[in-house]
């Protein structure tokens, strides 16, 4: 594609937020911390993560690790089944904590109830809930644990309890060498309650649930009539700061002032600006525009600005579009630009100063069928929304 993607340097960093080593800011979220919007660096999010053939593992700030398996690339010795089925292990951190194995089958075809078979065990009358899954109670999820581990067969399902040819099967490659993987990351190898290599360490050496980060949402502030015209004054500041993200810009060389302007103009007459109020001083300012490769499709570059002069647009790492009843963005992107299935989910919210990361999930490998595939959740914090205003009368 003919165009410029405009991504400067400014005041000694790009755009593209880097952190320190995520290692230690992993240590350093799930003792509590919360990362600042400007510390963000996505790959972060990615540094508790492994895959191996058919499964994927990713442990989040709190020591929470799940696991999604997935069936077998069709190939030329794979057979062709009706439905995609995947399944997602999840164990919390601590001594004795039981593993939860949840289904996900985006079956068309809508049957009323499944069948699950694993090794000796046969599970019958199996209900889907809204999002497509099917969430086990923790006596089966421990019925299918074991014969999982046995190795015997893949895991098999059928819908409407049908007997015959399964409706899909699940792939056991790689099932072993990710629950070992979490096995180290929880501190659960050599103990009795591990999943793959047991020993006599005692439970209490296993490590402890880390606390989940907590971020105080600010108060929604209406948005004034009078905001929208403050866009056409602000556009001057865009166009000195030069950032504008992943947004395509028709030129085949790097614009100068001018023709930036010119195309901010162009999106403002458009209609592709929009203005929210963040607090009495402050405002949201985000631009809807073209990727600047086809993939990306349409992405939102944004800025906090004051509302007079100096305005200092500030540009985000948050792109999407903002709820102003809950003070968020909701953030989705693609984890490989020649992968279309592969989604990176991230969540932010606004403290009252900045946009700070409230949730982090993506399918990143073995990105399968988006519909079947299991977001795996690697940040999570606890947000706490301003309490409503009492409309009661306050008592003299």
């Amino acid at each position: 594609m003919d165009g410029f993607h405009v991504n400067r340097v400014k005041h000694g960093r790009t755009t593209r937020i880097v952190c320190g080593l995520a290692l230690a800011a992993w240590v350093f979220l799930g003792a509590g911390g919360a990362l600042a919007e400007d510390d963000i660096d996505p790959e972060f999010f990615n540094s508790h993560r492994f895959a191996h053939k058919d499964w994927d593992l990713a442990c989040d700030n709190t020591r929470t690790c799940r696991a999604a398996g997935y069936q077998a690339e069709e190939g030329l010795n794979e057979p062709v089944y009706e439905s995609s089925v995947s399944l997602r292990i999840t164990r919390v951190a601590g001594p004795n904590t039981p593993v939860a194995i949840a289904l996900r089958i985006p079956d068309s075809n809508k049957p009323t109830s499944y069948r699950l078979r694993a090794g000796t065990l046969d599970l019958r009358g199996l209900k889907k809930n809204h999002n497509w899954q099917i969430e086990l109670t923790p006596e089966q999820s421990l019925a299918v644990m074991t014969e999982m581990l046995k190795d015997r067969e893949p895991l098999i399902w059928f819908g409407d309890d049908a007997s015959g040819d399964p409706d899909g099967r699940l792939s056991l490659a790689g099932l072993n060498a990710v629950l070992l993987k979490m096995d180290e990351w929880q501190g659960r190898v050599g103990t009795p309650g591990a999943l793959i290599r047991r020993g006599s360490k005692p439970e209490s050496s296993v490590l402890p649930p880390l606390p989940m980060p907590v971020v105080k949402v600010a108060a929604p502030v209406a948005t004034q009539p009078a905001d929208a015209d403050l866009v056409e004054r602000i556009l001057p500041s865009l166009v000195e700061q030069r950032i504008i993200g992943d947004c395509y810009v028709p030129y085949t060389h790097e614009p100068d002032e001018q023709e930036l302007e010119k195309y901010f103009k162009a999106k403002l007459n458009a209609g592709f600006f929009s203005i929210h109020r963040l607090t009495n001083r402050r405002l949201l300012l985000s631009l809807l525009c073209s990727g600047y490769r086809p993939i990306l499709g349409d992405q939102m570059a944004s800025w906090i600005v004051n509302d007079r002069p100096p305005y200092e647009p500030q540009f985000i790492e948050a792109r999407g579009e903002f709820d102003a009843k809950t003070m968020s963005i909701s953030d989705s992107r693609y984890t490989r630009l020649n992968a279309p299935d592969c989604w990176t989910f991230i969540g932010w919210h606004f403290n009252g100063q900045k946009f700070f990361p409230t949730y982090v999930s993506s399918n990143a490998d073995p990105c399968r069928d988006y519909f079947s595939g299991w977001p795996l959740e690697t940040y999570v914090t606890n947000v706490v929304y301003p309490k409503p205003a009492s409309s009661e009368p306050q008592k003299p």
